[in-house]
């Protein structure tokens, strides 16, 4: 295989026959000149070596061949112009590009998080095609931190043409809010089954049957110090639910028209390659999606392709036999099922199935138990009406932590 250095400075092939091969050797050795044998048996040796090779050669009867490589190449090209002129346009973008940045990377954080630190680096300047050398990264990391409040820290490093951002978001704890204060109650019907206050103090038991709405667990003590309400109440909760399914329903289609418009974007550029908004009907949409060239598939080249399509969105009427409509509504059904599954445990589980005048419905009918406390905040900005002995409270008592007992949340 031919080297880089033949293939740049020019090269040619001894071509010597098995008796003479050796005496080529020995010539070889004694002149120190280095050559390549290649798997025909030919040796391939650098241009340079060529006028102290030949009268040797010669006196050998040995054949040398003409000159290769890129010389021989330019030299039997040199008529072809638009060869040279590609030749140094891919120079002259090899070092346009290896300066500037082809593609950001950011690592430790989610989508939507990136989205945003995307927008806060493009703040400082740091985006796809700005050159290297005009960017700071210690200044964009400190202005990063202060520009993003979730971003606990952040490293900015180059590889190549890609800028890498690796973030550690800040904990919750890091940012600290003001919890909401107030009692627990039933956000729904039920039997109470067990009941786990962290804080407050507990107005029904175990057993007790509750409307939606009354006080579980009051932020109140018997003493009138106030302190908030948390904790866990499980409740029996029994309903239905039902998938139901129609033997004619209407749905809506998405239909595509037809591409109106590509974009290729290079770095900051943009070049419109085609657009045409003729003979659109009314009411379509556009949706734009842009594809990021990719070199084998896993490098990211700073070419980009937008590619804007119409789309017009109609009704359609479907109509299912008996057999579909029941499959459907078994869908629909267990779709609500996986739901329900998330808010506690099941005790029991019941289905039913009957037709209708327009199709089929499925119920379920169940019992379960699950966390049935809802937190009410309770506003201490405010006077507070109560009934510790007909008397108003004031602000000051309030935030002296002093509440009275409550008629009704």
């Amino acid at each position: 295989m031919i080297g880089i250095k033949e293939f740049l400075f020019g090269y040619f092939y001894i071509e010597a026959t098995p008796e003479k091969i050796a005496a080529v050797y020995d010539l070889l050795l004694n002149l120190g000149i280095g050559a390549r044998r290649m798997k025909n048996g030919r040796l391939a040796v650098r241009e340079k070596h060529r006028k102290i090779l030949m009268e040797s050669l010669s006196s050998l009867n040995v054949c040398a061949s003409e000159t290769l490589g890129l010389p021989h190449y330019i030299r039997q090209n040199r008529k072809r112009y638009g060869i040279f002129a590609a030749l140094l346009l891919c120079a002259f973008l090899m070092i346009f590009t290896g300066g500037r940045v082809w593609d950001i990377r950011i690592q430790g954080v989610t989508s939507d998080e990136q989205k945003d630190i995307i927008t806060a680096l493009d703040a400082q300047g740091l985006s796809a095609g700005v050159a290297f050398r005009s960017l700071d990264f210690s200044k964009i990391e400190n202005s990063l931190q202060k520009s993003c409040p979730n971003v606990a820290w952040v490293n900015i490093h180059r590889r190549g043409t890609v800028v890498y951002v690796n973030v550690i978001g800040a904990q919750a704890e890091q940012m600290p809010g003001t919890p909401a204060i107030g009692n627990l109650v039933a956000d729904e019907d039920c039997v109470i089954v067990e009941i786990s206050p962290d804080s407050g103090v507990s107005c029904v038991e175990v057993g007790d049957t509750v409307r939606k709405g009354d006080l579980l667990i009051s932020a109140v003590h018997p003493d009138g110090t106030f302190s908030g309400a948390s904790g866990t109440v499980l409740g029996r909760v029994s309903g239905e639910i039902r998938g139901h399914a129609c033997r004619e329903e209407t749905k809506t289609v998405t239909e595509k028209i037809k591409n109106v418009e590509v974009t290729l974007n290079f770095f900051d550029f943009s070049l419109n390659i085609f657009k045409n908004y003729r003979n659109l009907p009314n009411g379509y949409d556009i949706i734009e999606n842009e594809r990021q060239l990719r070199f084998f598939g896993r490098i990211s080249l700073p070419v980009s392709v937008t590619l804007r399509t119409a789309y017009i969105h109609h009704e359609e009427t479907v109509h299912f036999s008996d057999a579909e409509a029941i499959r459907l509504a078994g869908v629909r059904l267990r779709s609500s099922l996986s739901e329900l599954l998330s808010k506690g445990e099941l005790e029991s589980l019941r289905t039913e199935g009957a037709w209708t005048e327009d199709g089929y419905v499925f119920f379920a009918y169940y019992v379960q138990i699950r966390n049935v406390a809802e937190l009410k905040p309770i506003h201490t900005a405010q006077k507070i009406k109560g009934a510790f002995y007909g008397r108003e409270i004031s602000d000051d008592k309030i935030q002296r932590g002093y509440l009275c007992a409550f008629r009704r949340v």
